[in-house]
């Protein structure tokens, strides 16, 4: 042992990129693609880029955790989010929605697109045995016979396999 170096500790420090914004009655956060909730969206440099997942979950009720900083939420969840974020803009040729999460009655989350043209589409969650390519594919074809027919669309649930269901507005 008489040529050893002395003990010595190397630390690698990585920082977290954030994917998503996090929207929540108490705040907007920044969250990596692990679920790690970072900073205040006010903190995060370039937050202004990102795309917001809006929390509906209420704290009343069933005990809940919080969201602030070093909370992690589910990393499935937010692999859901960011697919639809990719994906949606591709195949409603629409960028303005809003993407909502909520859990209510479910142990897993469940989300909801709020589209700029006053539809409402029910995507289910990450763990829906429909995987969301399918659902996507549902959403495009059912906004496609709405515009060719000039339907008026009002909800569009895609949470049941292959049997979407739509509504039309009065």
């Amino acid at each position: 042992l008489g040529n050893c170096l002395p003990n010595a500790l190397t630390v690698t420090v990585v920082e977290r990129t954030p994917v998503l914004l996090w929207q929540t009655k108490q705040g907007t956060y920044s969250v990596d693609k692990s679920g790690m909730v970072i900073a205040p969206a006010s903190e995060t440099t370039g937050a202004d880029s990102l795309m917001t997942v809006v929390d509906m979950r209420s704290l009343g009720g069933k005990a809940q955790q919080a969201v602030h900083p070093g909370v992690r939420l589910n990393t499935t969840d937010i692999a859901f989010a960011t697919e639809v974020f990719t994906r949606l803009p591709q195949i409603s040729g629409n960028n303005n929605f809003k993407l909502r999460y909520d859990n209510a009655g479910q142990a897993n989350g469940s989300f909801t697109v709020a589209s700029s043209d006053g539809w409402i589409a029910y995507l289910g969650g990450a763990d829906n045995a429909n995987p969301l390519d399918n659902r996507l594919i549902e959403l495009k074809q059912i906004l496609a016979l709405a515009q060719q027919q000039q339907l008026n669309l009002a909800t569009i649930d895609l949470r049941f396999g292959l049997r979407p269901v739509y509504t039309l507005k009065n």
